[in-house]
């Protein structure tokens, strides 16, 4: 079963709330073209002004890289007021680690991008989850773009959740920016 958009909202807005003095659940000035709002975890322990971006759910197959993206967020503030290191992804970072990457960067995490796509592929997985026709592809287009997909509008920016990011891109000017995609069947 995958998130919902509703759920890794959530899941910001609870981990910004256990955690307040170190991050913020940010709602985005752009909404989506659906008019849904986007969120984003503003993590903040010190007073840098080196930033990461770290972008995830960009295409709407991709269900996977939001929950990976809230999960870590959420990992990485509990650990850091917890004095513990992490393990995510087959690999481990010491207490020390976590402190000095929380301590020596601004990180915005923007786990899903494209919560219209998000919600309408969760949708229908979940239509179909338990019957012959599970994890069929969408036989409709679902996306509302001008032809191309929401990955490929950085140049001509004619899309709310392209300005969003290029907006957040060009206010904060991150040292990193991490566009986390994954492949499908």
């Amino acid at each position: 079963m995958y998130r919902t958009v509703t759920q890794l909202d959530f899941l910001l807005n609870l981990t910004s709330q256990f955690f307040p003095t170190l991050c913020t659940r940010v709602e985005m000035p752009n909404r989506s073209i659906q008019g849904r709002p986007i969120y984003a975890l503003h993590i903040h322990a010190g007073s840098s002004t080196r930033s990461v971006l770290i972008i995830g759910g960009m295409h709407a197959r991709e269900l996977m890289n939001p929950e990976a993206i809230a999960e870590l967020a959420l990992e990485l503030v509990a650990a850091y007021f917890g004095g513990e290191g992490i393990s995510f992804g087959g690999k481990s970072w010491s207490a020390t680690d976590v402190k000095t990457i929380l301590e020596s960067f601004d990180i915005w995490m923007l786990p899903c991008a494209n919560p219209d796509g998000h919600r309408m592929i969760v949708e229908w997985y979940e239509r179909w989850l338990g019957t012959p026709y599970e994890g069929q592809p969408m036989p409709k287009l679902y996306h509302r773009y001008v032809g191309h997909d929401n990955n490929r509008d950085w140049f001509m920016l004619t899309q709310a959740e392209t300005r969003l990011i290029a907006a957040l891109h060009n206010r904060e000017h991150p040292q990193l920016v991490f566009d986390m995609h994954q492949m499908m069947r």
